[in-house]
């Protein structure tokens, strides 16, 4: 290990202890998203006794915020802005089952970690620690930040999550829900069916549709519904249905065209039944892009610091409101062991490895792994250029 590496480390192995601790409050705070009042208040505390200019609310959400550290006078005079992005909302009803808390401390000892190391350096740069509330919540808070510029200030940006094993991700997929309501007329069932109009109709006219469409569409696409309300009463002629449908694809721009399908769907089972409908997008979530040289970067440093478990990138995945920030600006999120037992998020096993000290060793790791990304990237310009223009030809 080379004696900038070793810094890195030394940095963060000083800063563990707090660290842990910050983790082990976010943990106990087990705040939901939007919610994350306490969390994000701590966080933004500690970042503005340790020498950040701090906004908060920050990007259009009360639990948000942006730390700024400058060197030099950074990018006013010429140098990068480095990304590093935290989460540390919790599941309702189930605390922390996926190591969001740990995600903002380690990347906290990434910069503290690329301070220490370039304190003497003539360069110029500045860091932005951004925290983002509600991963996972399906409207996502990335999405609702970048709407309101709170990722137009970075050039790169990391992101550190939990894990059963070091790797990185494959690419997400995009996603669009839609909520599809049917109006029709309400009418004895038995007596005067001819004078009702079946909500319930409409909704099997929909799904009948969408299950031909799906036959049609490009590999990787994905389909689902669930029935949220179909009626009442079996005597009566129901008037009102409502059910939400769930569609991914591999990117964006197809994915969009899939949407319309799904509407011209709705709109004609209304036609059919003589009914009406209303439709509501309630998610809007973009297919992650991958940079492949951040990415050999982020395994470069995952190696040299030998952390636990490296592994091939996760084969499949789901959607992400991370997807947003890889397609404004070139960026990666690197996943590292927090847990001993190979057990899926969302359960037991994870709230249970909340505080232990394999948890620990995951913050050491993601901080070390991201900084000496960073501190690549910023003392090596044609490292930034390869991963700038690979975004820029994604």
């Amino acid at each position: 290990m080379n004696e900038t590496n070793k810094k890195i480390a030394q940095t963060i192995n000083n800063l563990l202890p707090e660290l842990s601790s910050l983790s082990d409050q976010i943990f106990d705070f087990a705040e939901i998203g939007y919610k994350e009042y306490k969390s994000s208040a701590l966080l933004a505390d500690w970042l503005s006794k340790n020498g950040f200019e701090v906004t908060i609310p920050f990007a259009g959400l009360e639990t948000a915020f942006c730390g700024i550290y400058k060197h030099k006078g950074g990018k006013a005079n010429g140098g990068l802005s480095i990304g590093f992005l935290g989460e540390y909302d919790a599941l309702h009803c189930q605390g922390h089952v996926c190591a969001h808390h740990m995600q903002t401390p380690s990347i906290i000892g990434a910069a503290m970690a690329l301070i220490n190391v370039l304190s003497d350096s003539d360069l110029p740069y500045e860091i932005h620690i951004i925290g983002t509330p509600s991963e996972e919540a399906l409207d996502g808070g990335k999405n609702k930040m970048a709407e309101n510029g709170g990722f137009d200030n970075i050039d790169v940006a990391f992101m550190v999550h939990g894990n059963t094993c070091t790797q990185l991700d494959s690419p997400t997929l995009a996603l669009i829900e839609l909520d599809i309501e049917f109006f029709g007329k309400s009418s004895h069932a038995g007596i005067a069916p001819d004078e009702g109009r079946s909500a319930v109709d409409a909704i099997t006219m929909l799904q009948t549709g969408l299950g031909l469409m799906r036959n049609h569409l490009k590999d990787g696409s994905r389909v689902s519904n669930i029935i949220l309300n179909g009626g009442v009463a079996v005597n009566a002629v129901p008037d009102y249905t409502k059910i939400k449908v769930e569609i991914r694809h591999n990117t964006m721009d197809y994915l969009e065209t899939i949407e319309d399908w799904v509407r011209n769907i709705a709109e004609g089972s209304a036609l059919a039944t003589g009914t009406k409908t209303k439709i509501t997008r309630i998610a809007h979530i973009y297919n992650t892009t991958m940079n492949e040289p951040l990415r050999k970067l982020l395994m470069k440093y995952a190696n040299e610091f030998n952390c636990a478990d490296i592994k091939p990138p996760r084969e499949k995945c789901g959607s992400t409101d991370y997807g947003i920030v890889t397609q404004k600006l070139p960026s990666c999120s690197i996943w590292v062991k927090t847990i001993d037992v190979n057990a899926p998020p969302h359960t037991d096993a994870w709230y249970d490895a909340g505080k232990k000290p394999r948890n620990y060793q995951g913050i050491f790791d993601g901080a070390a792994i991201c900084a000496a990304t960073a501190y690549h990237i910023l003392t090596d310009k044609n490292a930034f250029d390869e991963v700038y223009n690979c975004f820029k030809n994604k």
